[in-house]
């Protein structure tokens, strides 16, 4: 939250306007690829009721073997194992394929997860095109408001978790369906404490190619000291 304090509120602006293109400054890095030893192969299939045109993104299948939260909600450095891969213009109902040749984090290997049975949850994350004013076109996620958090982007498809018996020495074909969409976020509405701005900026949105906006949250005034024990 920003408060009036003109350094925090340009600090908000700024994070703002730069995580449009985050995914743009990245570098890329050399890494081995993964060994293949793993013989499951996982299609995911977006449902047209949710994506009825060719899609662009990155699909995701998620393991983890609790069962008290969706698998994306355990996502982190040292969370659930996911594995994922980029897909162009994927034509409705046709499946994107995850097998043992596919990139993992933060197990690298899908041959490295041991045999068990894990809730396992399709994931998508869809990218938009960007067509910038210096000639580049590339696709990366729109920041719905949510912060660059992909797992609850607004916009996003997943699918419910499927409880599967993993081995990764068996040669199965485990089939899943994304057909749910995150719904848009639901905004605080505005108080006396606190209120929230958003506007169109033109010349981010000229050279990205597509509406980019601004935003800040204004903390109005301070709570008393009488106000803050009587909180209390």
């Amino acid at each position: 939250m920003a408060s009036l304090h003109i350094p925090c509120l340009i600090l908000a602006v700024y994070a703002a306007v730069a995580q449009p293109g985050a995914a743009a400054a990245q570098t890329s890095m050399i890494l081995p690829g993964p060994s293949g030893r793993a013989h499951v192969r996982f299609e995911i299939r977006v449902s047209a009721s949710v994506h009825n045109e060719p899609l662009t993104g990155r699909v995701y299948v998620i393991f983890s073997a609790d069962s008290t939260r969706e698998p994306r909600a355990q996502v982190g450095r040292v969370g659930a194992p996911l594995f994922g891969r980029d897909v162009e213009r994927l034509a409705p109902g046709a499946p994107a394929s995850i097998d043992g040749n596919t990139l993992g984090t933060p197990v690298f290997d899908m041959a490295d997860i041991p045999p068990g049975d894990y809730w396992i949850q399709p994931f998508v994350n869809v990218y938009s095109e960007f067509k910038r004013a210096d000639g580049h076109v590339v696709w990366m996620h729109d920041d719905q408001w949510e912060g660059q958090n992909w797992a609850r982007s607004p916009g996003n498809i997943f699918g419910a978790p499927r409880k599967v018996h993993f081995d990764p020495k068996s040669s199965t074909v485990v089939s899943l369906v994304a057909d749910k969409i995150i719904p848009p976020l639901a905004i605080p509405a505005d108080n006396e404490f606190v209120q929230r701005f958003k506007f169109q900026s033109p010349s981010l949105t000229k050279f990205w190619g597509r509406p980019i906006y601004l935003g800040a949250t204004v903390l109005l005034r301070a709570i008393t000291s009488s106000r803050r024990s009587a909180i209390r």
